[in-house]
């Protein structure tokens, strides 16, 4: 099952930012590169706009305004999945309602009888991206343990897609039967490795002030 790589190329996206805040708009600028966003301070075409008050407080809100002009209000302390959806849905065709982190991490695929080692790509909490040695077949089930930083996850997926792209074979898979603290595990795992890129990039400094704008998991 060979599925053209050009139909999951990220599309190019861009932001405009107004956030008088500045340890707001540092993190803010930071956090939508990650999710490969090119980031301005001046509106241009195609682009999606987030406007915030000088001083947010608690319940205040971030308008996200898409370029078709379609508004979403969020409110502050930002939920990290909320403002990912409000940002990435204007730009797909389909819901991407669980943020996709790239990560190079070790996995183990049971697989047809056999251990396959390989790494992971991408990874959400609902599913991920790995190279494969082969060509995986559409609804393929396969077993998979998965190394976080010496934190094994033992799950179980289902293949949804194979691409052969720069000469290797991708997988993507959803898991199935995961557990709800799996999921929020896998989550606060995402976020903490988002902001600790954010952290070392804008400073300790204006992290410790524009931490409070964002609902993070314990202890970032």
């Amino acid at each position: 099952m060979l599925i053209e790589a050009s139909a999951h190329m990220p599309p190019r996206k861009s932001a405009c930012l107004r956030l008088p805040h500045g340890s707001l708009r540092r993190m803010m600028r930071s956090l939508l590169q990650q999710w490969n966003f090119s980031v301005s301070d001046a509106p241009g075409e195609n682009c999606l706009e987030l406007c915030a008050s000088p001083q947010p407080g608690p319940g205040d809100p971030l308008t996200v305004t898409s370029p078709a002009t379609r508004v979403t209000s969020l409110h502050f302390p930002l939920k990290i999945d909320q403002l990912w959806t409000a940002v990435e849905s204007p730009f797909h065709s389909f819901p991407r309602a669980h943020i996709r982190l790239p990560i190079e991490a070790p996995l183990r695929l049971a697989l047809r009888g056999s251990l396959i080692q390989t790494r992971t790509c991408s990874l959400s909490d609902r599913g991920m991206r790995f190279l494969a040695t082969r060509e995986l077949v559409r609804d393929e089930e396969l077993e998979v343990e998965l190394d976080l930083e010496g934190k094994i996850f033992r799950l179980h997926g289902t293949v949804i897609y194979g691409i052969l792209q720069d000469n290797r074979w991708e997988a993507g898979i959803v898991f199935s039967q995961i557990s709800a603290e799996k999921r929020q595990q896998l989550r606060n795992f995402i976020v903490g490795k988002l902001f600790s890129a954010i952290r070392t990039e804008v400073g300790e400094d204006c992290f410790l002030h524009g931490r409070g704008f964002f609902d993070l998991p314990h202890p970032l």
